[in-house]
């Protein structure tokens, strides 16, 4: 899920399949992540049931200052690194 897309979802509406999908695609989250519940090696991803954050009692959001230009340097950053190893 692009950055665009992402900050297109209400904030009351991001369930926790949104955030791992940004994370993902944005940020490249980890190389045996595929968000199928279970990671390229087939174990099981226990993180949680797809809910919507209101509807967890008791969560607690906290606001990130994360600017877009922070998401795209880490891109940059991922884009290098990986073109260096290969």
């Amino acid at each position: 899920m692009s950055l665009e897309h992402f900050l297109t979802i209400p904030p009351e509406d991001i369930t926790l399949w949104h955030a791992r999908a940004f994370l993902h695609h944005t940020i490249g989250c980890n190389d045996l992540f595929c968000g199928t519940g279970r990671n390229v090696h087939g174990q099981e991803e226990l993180l949680q049931q797809n809910r919507l954050l209101r509807d967890i009692e008791g969560h607690v959001t906290l606001r990130l200052d994360v600017t877009r230009a922070d998401i795209e340097a880490l891109q940059a950053a991922q884009a290098a690194a990986v073109e260096a190893a290969v």
